[in-house]
C-alpha cells in the first residue's frame, strides 16, 4: 500500500543504490517493487555486480583497486565549445581534446597530492582519524566529458546515418588513450575518462550563451526547464520496444560506449514516455538490465496549488485538488 504522504513535496534527494548479479538475472524478481518506488518519486540507481558507484563511476580502473576507493572528479571538459572552435573539423577537434587532457591531468594530480598532504597533516579530520586510511585506499582521477552528443551530432554535423556513432566512439577512444598515456608520464596509473552527471551541463551551456549569445548552433537539452548539455547517455523507454532490433541496438550502443570509458558511464533510462501503468515501465527496466549501470528516471508533476506530486504525468489537472497549474520535475 502506498502512503499518500509520499506524494507531497519537497522532492526527495536521498536515493537507493541497488546491486544485482546479472548471471542470475535477479533484477526481474524485484522490477515490480522498483517500478512502484519509481512512480512514488523514489530515486534509484541500479548497478550490475557492484562494478559501479551510485553515479556510474567505476570502482576500479584497469583492475587496480583496493577495498576502499576515493575518486577525484571535480573537473569536466566542455566538448561543445571545443568542437565549435575546431571549425567543424573532426580531426582537429580530437587533437584539441588531446592537447587539453595533459594540463587537466597535471592539475588533478596536484590536487590529489595536496589532499594527501592535508590528510597527513591532520587538516581533514574525517580522513586523518584513521591512521591506516592512506595505506589501504586507492585514489582514482577522473575527467568527465560534457556535451559529447552535441559536439558530434549538432556541431560536427554527423548523424546516425552518417557514421555518427563511429565518430563518437572515435572521440571517446582518443580521450581514453591519451588520458592513460599522459597518466603514465606523470606517474598516475589510476586515471580515466567518464561520462557522468554533474553540475557542469547547465553551467557550460550558460557560459557558452554568455560568450556566443543565444546557443543557435545546437539544440541543448533541458535540465529543470533550463538549457543544459547532455551528459552520460539517455535511453528513452519507448526506444527499448522498437521493432527491427532497433531497441537492442540502443542497448548495444550503450554497452560499446561503456567499454570505451574506463572511468564510468551513467545511463539514464527515461521512462516518462511510457504509459502510466506499471507494466511498460517494469518491462523497460528489465530490458535495460544488460547494462552495467543505469538509473530509471520518471518525470512527475507537482501541483502549484496543494504542493503534492501526481502519480502519473499524463494528466492536465491535479488529481488531488483539480488545479490546472502543474510544474514538471525530474527525479
Amino acid at each position: 500500500m502506498v502512503i499518500e504522504s509520499m506524494y507531497s513535496t519537497p522532492v526527495p534527494r536521498i536515493g537507493i543504490s541497488l546491486n544485482y548479479n546479472n548471471d542470475n538475472n535477479n533484477i526481474n524478481e524485484h522490477s515490480e517493487h522498483i517500478t512502484t518506488a519509481l512512480r512514488a518519486g523514489g530515486i534509484i540507481s541500479i548497478s550490475q555486480n557492484g562494478s559501479k558507484g551510485s553515479s556510474g563511476i567505476c570502482k576500479s580502473i584497469d583492475g587496480k583497486s583496493s577495498g576502499t576507493v576515493m575518486t577525484l572528479q571535480s573537473l569536466s571538459i566542455n566538448l561543445p565549445r571545443l568542437a565549435y572552435q575546431s571549425n567543424n573539423d573532426e580531426t582537429y577537434f580530437r587533437a584539441r581534446l588531446a592537447l587539453m587532457i595533459k594540463p587537466v591531468l597535471v592539475a588533478m594530480s596536484m590536487r590529489k597530492k595536496a589532499i594527501a598532504d592535508f590528510i597527513r597533516k591532520g587538516i581533514v579530520p574525517a580522513l586523518a582519524s584513521s591512521t591506516q586510511f592512506r595505506q589501504f585506499i586507492t585514489t582514482n582521477i577522473l575527467i568527465n566529458l560534457t556535451g559529447a552528443r552535441e559536439s558530434v551530432y549538432d556541431i560536427l554535423g554527423y548523424n546516425a546515418d552518417n557514421n555518427g556513432i563511429e565518430v563518437l566512439q572515435k572521440v571517446l577512444r582518443t580521450a581514453t588513450d591519451v588520458t592513460m598515456e599522459q597518466g603514465k608520464h606523470i606517474g598516475e596509473d589510476s586515471v580515466g575518462i567518464a561520462m557522468i552527471y554533474d553540475d557542469s551541463a547547465e553551467r557550460f551551456a550558460n557560459l557558452d550563451s554568455d560568450k556566443y549569445g543565444k546557443i543557435s548552433f545546437m539544440s541543448p537539452q533541458k535540465l529543470n526547464n533550463k538549457p543544459a548539455y547532455s551528459q552520460g547517455f539517455t535511453l528513452n523507454g519507448k526506444d527499448l520496444f522498437l521493432s527491427d532490433d532497433k531497441g537492442a541496438s540502443k542497448i548495444n550502443e550503450c554497452i560499446s560506449i561503456n567499454k570505451l570509458l574506463n572511468g564510468g558511464l551513467s545511463v539514464m533510462l527515461d521512462v516518462s514516455d511510457l504509459s502510466s501503468s506499471n507494466t511498460e515501465i517494469k518491462n523497460a527496466i528489465e530490458a535495460a538490465s544488460q547494462l552495467q549501470f543505469f538509473r530509471p528516471n520518471l518525470k512527475l508533476l507537482v501541483c502549484n496549488g496543494c504542493g503534492k506530486r501526481t502519480k502519473t504525468q499524463f494528466i492536465e489537472n491535479c488529481e488531488f485538488c483539480k488545479s490546472p497549474y502543474l510544474s514538471p520535475i525530474y527525479l
